[in-house]
C-alpha cells in the first residue's frame, strides 16, 4: 500500500489544489446504467476545448476588466514574454510551465497577439522536451532515446501527468494554428502524447481506480489530449474512444457511480453522492479534473448524463461539508495541515462552473465562491473559463434547504441544526475500504462542531493507518497482527447500515464495523460490532456502542478527541472543557468495563512506531479514552456542544427488560430517549417494552425494534403508574431503521406520533 509523506501533503495543500484553479470496488456491484458507447471522434477545427463562440466572447469581454481572470491570463502571458528568466525552471512537477503555457494559449485566443503565441510556443515545447530547465532536452525531444519520452510525466509514478498532460493539450489546441506553430511541432506533440498515455495506460499508478486523485489527473490528461488530437493521428481517435468507453463508461460511471439508484446500506461506488474517498485535501483538484474531462467530451459529441447528476452532487455535498461559519470544511482523509479542519477552499465548488453541473447548482456554486481575486498560485486560464460561466448567484441557504446529506459512496452522513452561523454540525462515517491511498481505517468516526468551534475533531496525521488517531471504534482481532494491530484493516468491509433524519431535526445512523477486520481473503473474526449514532439539533451527540469481541482477551478501544482541555468530574461521570465560545461535555452514561482516562497525545506523525497502534495527532488535542474488556463490550455516551453559560444535559442510563439506552434532558427542551436491544448480536428481540417518565412530552429513537419484512412496526403507549409504557411490535405503519417518534405526557393520554422523514439534500 502506497502512502504519501507529510512534506508532500503540505506542498499539495498549499499549491497543488489551486494549481489547476480550480476503488477499490466489489465486482458484485451492478454497473451504472448511464454509460454509452463512444460516438465518432471529433474532426472539427481548433480550438475544440472549451472555447465555444459564446465562451470566447465572454472571455474577450472579461479581459477588459482589470481584476478579471481573463485579464490575469493575458497578464501572465505578457510576463512570460517580457521576463523569460522567471520561467526557466519547470516548478513542481512541471506545474509552472503548465499554467503559463495554457495562459498564453488563452491569451492568444483572446488577443490574437503573435507575441502571446510565441511565448506560449516556447512553453509548449518545454512541456514536451524538458524536465527541469528550458532547453535541458531530458524528455521527449527530437533525437532523444525512446525511453526519455515519458521522463517529464513519469515523476512520482505519473503524478506529473495531471499538470503537463492537460496544459500541453490546451496549448496544442489553443495554439494549433497560431503564428509559428507548424506541423513538425504538432507531430512531435502527438508522438509525445502517445508515449505518455501509452505508459500510463500500462504502468501509471491507480490508472483503473475511480476515486483516486492519480486516476483523476490521468483522466483529464487523456480526455483533453484525445479531443485535441483526434482526427490528426490514429492514437488520438483511439484515446477518444478509450476515454469515453473505458475511463468513463466502465470506470467512473460503471464502477465509481455503480449503485447510484440504491439506498443507504446497499452497495455503492465510491463517487456516488459527490464525496471524495481520499478526503478534501485531494478532492478539490480531483473533482475538477473529472468535471472538466466530462465537459470536454460532451462538448465534442459524447453525452455523459450520469456526470451531470454527479457534478450537482459535488456542489451540494461541498455546501453541506462546510462548518456553520462557512470558513472551514470537513477533511475526511489525509491532510498535512496542522489545524482541526480544512480551511474553506473555493476550488471544491468550481466543478459547478467548469464541469457539467446544472444551472441551479452553478448558481449555488457561484454564490458560495464569491469573487475570487487573481493570485499567482492559480491557473488563470481555467479560472477564466469558470468566470465565463455567469449564472445568477443564488444563496443555497435561502428557502430552508435540507439540513442533512448522505454521500452513499463514502458512507458519510452530514448533519446540522440549521444554516445559521451558530448551528450545531456533525459528520459521521462508516465506510469500507474504497481506495488504496489517503483513506483512513476509521469506520464509525465522527466530528462535531458548534458555530465557529470545533469540539470533537479528527486530527489524524498524514498517511496514518491507525484507527486510534480518530474517534472511531476498534477491536482486538486475532486476524490482525504485527504492525496492523489493533486497528481496522486496509481490507475493511465495514458499512453504513442506516441513516435517517426527521422533521424535528434528529439525524440517526448505524455504523457496522464487524467486517473491518478482514485481512486479504480471510473474513473478519469479529462477530458483531456496531455504533448507533444520533445527532440532536439542540447540540448533542449520542453514541451507543456494542461489540462482541469474540474473546475475553480482546478489547474494544473507544476515544473522543477535542481541542478543549478536559477535566474529569469528581464522580467520574463527565469529562468537560471549553474551546472558543463553547463547552464540550462528555457524559459517561454506561460502560461494561474499563476505566476512562484523559490523555494529551503527542503532536507528530506516526513514523517510528507500529502504524496500527499509533495514537498521535497532527494538532494539539485532549483525548478521552477507555478500553473495554471482551467478550461482550458496550458503552453509552452523550456529548454536549453548548454555550459556556449553559448547563450540561442530565443523562440517565436505561436498562429495562434487557434493553440498553439513555435519556437526555436539557432545561427547556423536550427530553430524548435513545434505546437499543442491548444485545451484542444482530438478533432483534420479539418484544420491545420500556417505560418513560410521563410528566412531559418525550422524543424517542429506537434501534433494533421488532419489524415486519417491510421494516415497519407498531408503536403504542399507555399510562401506567405515572409513566408512559412504550410497546413496540412487528408490523404496522411506523418506519424503522431506526424508529423515531414522540410521546405525549400521561395527562394527554401518552399519545404516540411518528416523527416524519426529512428528505436528504439532493440537487
Amino acid at each position: 500500500m502506497r502512502e504519501g509523506t507529510g512534506a508532500r501533503a503540505r506542498q499539495c495543500g498549499r499549491w497543488l489544489i489551486r494549481a489547476l484553479a480550480l476503488g477499490v470496488l466489489s465486482s458484485s456491484l451492478p454497473p451504472f446504467a448511464g454509460a454509452q458507447a463512444a460516438p465518432p471522434a471529433p474532426r472539427g477545427p481548433h480550438p475544440r476545448l472549451f472555447l465555444s463562440p459564446p465562451t470566447l466572447a465572454a472571455l474577450k469581454k472579461n479581459s477588459h476588466q482589470a481584476k478579471s481572470w481573463a485579464a490575469a491570463a493575458v497578464e501572465r502571458c505578457r510576463d512570460v514574454a517580457q521576463n523569460p528568466d522567471r520561467y526557466k525552471q519547470s516548478g513542481y512537477q512541471g506545474a509552472d510551465w503548465s499554467v503559463a503555457a495554457s495562459s498564453c494559449g488563452l491569451a492568444f485566443q483572446i488577443t490574437r497577439d503573435p507575441k502571446m503565441a510565441a511565448a506560449g510556443l516556447k512553453l509548449w515545447r518545454a512541456l514536451l522536451e524538458d524536465v527541469d530547465t528550458i532547453g535541458d532536452k531530458k524528455a521527449c525531444a527530437p533525437g532523444s532515446p525512446p525511453e526519455n519520452a515519458t521522463h517529464a510525466i513519469w515523476r512520482d509514478t505519473g503524478y506529473a501527468i495531471r499538470f503537463i498532460g492537460p496544459h500541453a493539450a490546451l496549448a496544442y489546441d489553443w495554439l494549433h494554428d497560431a503564428p509559428g506553430a507548424d506541423e513538425a511541432l504538432r507531430k512531435q506533440s502527438r508522438g509525445c502524447f502517445a508515449a505518455w498515455l501509452g505508459w500510463y495506460d500500462k504502468d501509471g499508478y491507480l490508472r483503473t481506480t475511480p476515486g483516486a486523485n492519480y486516476h483523476a489527473g490521468y483522466v483529464l490528461a487523456k480526455a483533453l489530449i484525445a479531443v485535441a488530437t483526434a482526427g490528426e493521428d490514429p492514437a488520438g481517435d483511439r484515446a477518444f474512444s478509450e476515454t469515453v468507453d473505458e475511463l468513463f463508461g466502465k470506470q467512473i460511471i460503471g464502477q465509481g457511480l455503480a449503485g447510484a439508484s440504491g439506498s443507504v446500506g446497499q452497495p455503492a461506488g465510491a463517487l456516488v453522492g459527490g464525496d471524495w474517498p481520499e478526503g478534501w485535501q485531494y478532492g478539490p483538484l480531483s473533482v475538477l479534473e473529472y468535471g472538466m474531462a466530462a465537459r470536454a467530451l460532451e462538448e465534442n459529441g459524447a453525452p455523459l448524463p450520469a456526470m451531470h447528476r454527479w457534478a450537482d452532487d459535488v456542489v451540494v455535498r461541498a455546501l453541506h461539508g462546510l462548518a456553520p461559519t462557512g470558513d472551514r470544511a470537513y477533511v475526511g482523509g489525509d491532510t498535512g495541515i496542522e489545524t482541526y479542519s480544512l480551511p474553506r477552499n473555493p476550488s471544491t465548488l468550481q466543478v459547478g462552473l467548469l464541469g457539467p453541473a446544472s444551472e441551479r447548482a452553478a448558481a449555488w456554486a457561484s454564490f458560495a465562491i464569491g469573487k475570487n481575486p487573481p493570485h499567482k498560485e492559480a491557473s488563470p486560464a481555467l479560472e477564466a473559463l469558470a468566470e465565463a460561466r455567469t449564472p445568477t448567484p443564488q444563496d443555497y441557504r435561502v428557502g430552508a434547504p435540507p439540513t442533512w446529506f448522505v454521500a452513499r459512496g463514502t458512507r458519510n452522513v452530514y448533519a446540522r441544526s440549521d444554516w445559521k452561523d451558530g448551528a450545531a454540525w456533525a459528520v459521521f462515517t462508516s465506510a469500507p475500504r474504497l481506495v488504496p491511498d489517503h483513506q483512513h481505517p476509521d469506520a464509525t468516526n465522527f466530528v462535531f462542531s458548534r458555530g465557529a468551534d470545533d469540539l470533537i475533531v479528527d486530527t489524524s496525521p498524514y498517511g496514518v493507518r491507525s484507527t486510534l488517531t480518530s474517534n472511531a471504534l476498534t477491536v482486538d482481532s486475532a486476524n490482525v497482527g504485527g504492525d496492523y494491530r489493533p486497528s481496522q484493516t486496509p481490507w475493511s468491509e465495514a458499512e453504513l447500515r442506516w441513516a435517517r433524519a426527521t422533521k424535528s431535526g434528529i439525524v440517526a445512523a448505524r455504523g457496522d464495523f464487524h467486517g473491518a477486520y478482514r485481512v486479504q481473503e480471510t473474513p473478519s473474526d469479529i462477530p458483531f460490532a456496531q455504533r448507533d449514532w444520533v445527532f440532536l439539533p439542540e447540540g448533542e451527540i449520542v453514541t451507543v456502542d456494542r461489540v462482541d469481541t469474540g474473546s475475553p482477551n480482546r478489547k474494544l478501544y473507544l476515544r473522543f478527541r477535542t481541542p478543549a482541555h478536559l477535566t474529569m468530574a469528581a464522580d467520574r461521570k463527565t469529562a468537560a472543557g471549553t474551546f472558543g465560545k463553547s463547552k464540550v461535555a462528555i457524559h459517561i452514561v454506561a460502560l461494561s468495563g474499563g476505566t476512562p482516562a484523559l490523555r494529551v497525545p503527542a503532536v507528530r506523525d506516526c513514523e517510528g512506531v507500529p502504524f496500527g497502534s499509533c495514537n498521535r495527532s497532527r494538532a494539539r488535542i485532549d483525548e478521552y479514552a477507555v478500553e473495554l474488556p471482551g467478550p461482550v463490550a458496550s458503552a453509552v455516551h452523550v456529548i454536549d456542544g453548548i454555550k459556556h453559560e449553559d448547563a450540561p444535559a442530565d443523562v440517565k442510563v436505561e436498562r429495562p427488560n434487557g434493553l440498553l439506552g439513555v435519556t437526555v434532558k436539557r432545561a427547556g427542551l423536550t427530553p430524548v430517549t435513545v434505546m437499543t436491544s442491548g444485545q451484542s448480536s444482530a438478533r432483534t428481540p420479539s418484544t420491545f417494552t420500556y417505560p418513560v417518565d410521563s410528566g412531559a412530552a418525550t422524543r424517542h429513537i429506537v434501534y433494533d425494534a421488532p419489524e415486519d419484512d417491510h421494516g415497519r412496526s407498531t408503536v403504542k403507549a399507555s399510562a401506567r403508574g405515572g409513566q408512559c409504557l412504550i410497546e413496540i411490535a412487528a408490523g404496522g405503519a411506523f418506519v424503522g431503521h431506526p424508529l423515531i417518534f414522540s410521546v405525549a405526557p400521561a395527562g394527554a393520554g401518552c399519545t404516540v406520533a411518528e416523527d416524519p422523514d426529512a428528505p436528504a439534500a439532493r440537487p
